[in-house]
């Protein structure tokens, strides 16, 4: 904080006193830069309408102080030229100095120290993001090519919006303000949505490779996935130590895992399976409006939508049981099947393949009890998984096949077969609940899919 003290003393303030912005108002100004750097990046991606003429008009016209406050929906819509991004950035950065002048007024005359240290923790911020955009000026000022530079537009300012809208919320909670979007489980949503469509912008703009592109996408929704089930388990911690009761907060993330879990990892699978980027694509497109719904319960004015009494499935439950068939078969493939040629993993194979019967004997034994009412999924494990499972059993009980000459293809092949017949229904499921959504009948029905966590099996 000193070191940004000394640089806003020598901003050149040319005999002007700053007004100091506080309480709500200084929310606006944290919206207002935080709105600039992602109207710069809409540009970056294309998603703006105005054309290079209307661009140019503008930036051969004097700026007006509506324009330079971000007033007026028009002049903050229009795209500069990529060659000129830099001066959105420059503006940008003379409004941070703007508002970081302001700031340390108002950290000169505040006597509490719990104000105190929050102006300071604010004024960190804004210093890092000035720091970066400092820096992509410096690098958008050694390239020529317009591709390049919105690429690393891109690439370099996203986080700052994700930055400055942690910022606006954390400022509109001090001022005693408070919307959808300071929910937790809009926050957590909000999160996916941007992670998914920040995949399909980098397919469908040709950030990279395709490999490359995939390899990130699958490490991205990895990633996500991974620290949520971190999250998930602090909660069922924090459930536990308080006799099975939980803070609202806590229970929206829960539901907000609940509902897209098992979607992201079919994102993930659809990047290793894949050979070009429309399945992926197709994918993101199908899960895009089931989160924006979501997102938008939480707006409505008597909060998110309440889930619907538990009632008998067929689809959701056959989901959830072929996330089990799945997992213990990839474990049969990765551990037993891929790299090792012992005979020891291939009676471990088999002893997999037994599990995974199992697994099928038990479903069928509670279908039955059940008066068969889901014989779709029936149907699917008698006449289709189960003699494809024989299938594999027997090509490794047979002893004319050396389990140690068979290359990695020959040993995956059928395996790998009953795993993509698994995921194709899976995929099938997917595709019911996003019909039965178009057809506006999301609210419940047999053919309606909620995506449970595979963590709660």
């Amino acid at each position: 904080v000193n070191g940004e003290i000394m640089r806003v003393m020598m901003i050149d303030v040319q005999d002007r006193r700053p007004v100091i912005v506080e309480g709500c108002d200084e929310c606006d100004v944290y919206k207002e830069i935080r709105d600039k750097i992602q109207g710069l990046i809409d540009c970056a991606k294309g998603e703006d309408g105005a054309g290079e003429d209307a661009a140019a008009d503008d930036t051969a016209a004097p700026a007006d102080d509506t324009a330079a406050s971000g007033e007026g929906g028009e002049a903050a819509a229009e795209c500069m030229p990529p060659a000129m991004y830099f001066m959105d950035l420059m503006d940008i950065n003379r409004m941070i100095d703007s508002q970081t002048e302001s700031m340390f007024n108002q950290l000169f005359q505040s006597m509490e120290d719990s104000e105190r240290t929050n102006i300071e923790a604010n004024l960190n911020t804004l210093k890092a993001v000035r720091e970066n955009i400092e820096e992509t000026i410096q690098k958008l000022s050694r390239m020529e090519d317009d591709e390049r530079i919105k690429r690393q537009v891109q690439s370099s300012l996203s986080g700052d919006v994700d930055t400055l809208t942690d910022l606006v919320e954390d400022c509109l909670k001090n001022c005693g303000q408070s919307g959808c979007e300071d929910s937790c489980g809009y926050q957590q949503l909000d999160k996916v949505r941007k992670l998914i469509q920040g995949i399909k912008d980098d397919f469908e703009n040709g950030a990279g490779e395709f490999e490359e592109t995939k390899e990130e996408a699958r490490r991205q929704v990895m990633t996500y996935i991974s620290e949520t089930n971190k999250d998930m388990n602090g909660i069922i911690m924090r459930k536990v130590e308080n006799d099975g009761m939980l803070e609202q907060c806590d229970k929206e993330k829960l539901d907000v895992f609940d509902q897209t879990k098992n979607p992201l990892w079919m994102v993930v699978n659809s990047t290793i399976f894949s050979e070009d980027q429309n399945p992926i694509v197709a994918v993101i497109d199908g899960l895009l409006p089931l989160v924006n719904e979501s997102i938008e319960g939480y707006c409505q004015k008597d909060g998110p939508t309440t889930k619907p009494p538990e009632v008998e499935n067929c689809n959701k439950d056959e989901y959830v049981k072929i996330a089990d068939y799945v997992e213990r078969v990839d474990q049969i493939i990765q551990e037993n099947l891929f790299k090792p040629d012992d005979d020891g993993a291939k009676i471990q194979a088999q002893l997999g393949f037994l599990d995974v019967k199992k697994l099928f004997d038990k479903r069928i034994e509670e279908l039955f009890n059940g008066d068969v009412k889901c014989p779709d999924e029936l149907d699917k494990l008698k006449k289709e998984w189960m003699p494809s499972l024989n299938k594999c059993m027997a090509e490794f009980m047979n002893s004319n096949k050396q389990f140690s000459n068979m290359t990695r293809l020959e040993r995956i092949q059928c395996t790998k077969e009953l795993r993509v017949a698994m995921e194709a229904r899976r995929a099938e499921l997917l595709q019911k609940e996003l019909e039965a959504i178009e057809a506006g009948g999301a609210g419940g029905g047999d053919d309606v899919v909620t995506f449970p966590d595979e963590g709660s099996k």
